[in-house]
């Protein structure tokens, strides 16, 4: 993918908060910034890898659904999701669909995770990234910050 930008997005929103996780199946911590780097996820998180699934993202409005639905009091970071969003509708977004923050590229691979089951982190029972959280690869590098924009394009957009 070159170092052009997007085409007019689908969809937008922006960066809620940005959650690293020093171990697995702890909730994430919030911090303000990040370097996402090509081909391998968010730095100091302990799921980035070589993997295609090298950023989680979890739209806000369906953390307080859920909170909601289910008497929680989960905040950012709780389902172990990298990014969280707010003001996308990550349901209409596809496979391959491509997401820019700043000079970020990533591009949808997987909705949910194939293996959820009993392994899977969840808060207080609840493993709402793995049910419904939006997995990406990450094609061009970049620091991103609470706050930033984010543009979806669909993969008849590019």
């Amino acid at each position: 993918m070159s170092k052009k930008a997007l085409g007019t997005p689908s969809m937008s929103g922006k960066v809620y908060a940005i959650c690293v996780g020093k171990k697995r199946s702890i909730a994430k911590e919030r911090v303000k910034a990040g370097f996402i780097r090509a081909g391998y996820g968010l730095d100091g998180d302990v799921h980035a890898g070589s993997g295609r699934r090298q950023i989680g993202l979890l739209a806000l409005e369906r953390i307080i659904a859920v909170n909601g639905e289910n008497e929680l009091n989960a905040v950012p970071g709780d389902f172990a999701e990298n990014i969280t969003t707010i003001g996308i509708d990550w349901s209409a977004a596809t496979i391959g669909s491509l997401i820019g923050i700043g000079t970020v590229k990533l591009r949808i691979v997987e909705r949910g995770k194939p293996e959820h089951g009993p392994g899977d982190y969840s808060f207080h029972g609840v493993a709402l990234l793995a049910k419904e959280g939006i997995f990406a690869e990450v094609i061009e590098s970049g620091y991103i910050v609470e706050g930033d924009a984010i543009g979806v394009c669909l993969p008849d957009e590019e």
